[in-house]
């Protein structure tokens, strides 16, 4: 995958094609170009990938920090539905 991003980043296309092809000059030059770059691209995307799972771990902390209230509201709106449901049969039993 690393050769691949820096052949994208070098202008060339990724599919069947090394790094080693054209003209001996261009060629060495481009690879001492592309090879630092490279190097600084999985730094950082090592360094996104800690931020993302740190993000994500604040993330579950705060989910299960709030279970318990999403739980109370998931009850009140249970309770809200199914007495809504006995306000509308009243009238037809009085009816009855």
């Amino acid at each position: 995958m690393q050769g691949i991003i820096a052949a994208e980043v070098c202008g060339k296309p990724s599919a069947g094609c090394s790094l080693c092809g054209g003209s001996s000059g261009g060629s060495f030059s481009r690879r001492r170009w592309c090879q630092p770059l490279q190097a600084r691209l999985v730094t950082f995307l090592d360094a996104l990938l800690a931020l993302e799972q740190a993000v994500l771990s604040l993330q579950q902390s705060l989910l299960l920090a709030l279970r318990p209230e999403t739980f109370r509201l998931l009850r009140l709106q249970l309770l809200d539905a199914l007495l809504q449901a006995i306000d509308a049969a009243l009238p037809l039993r009085a009816l009855a």
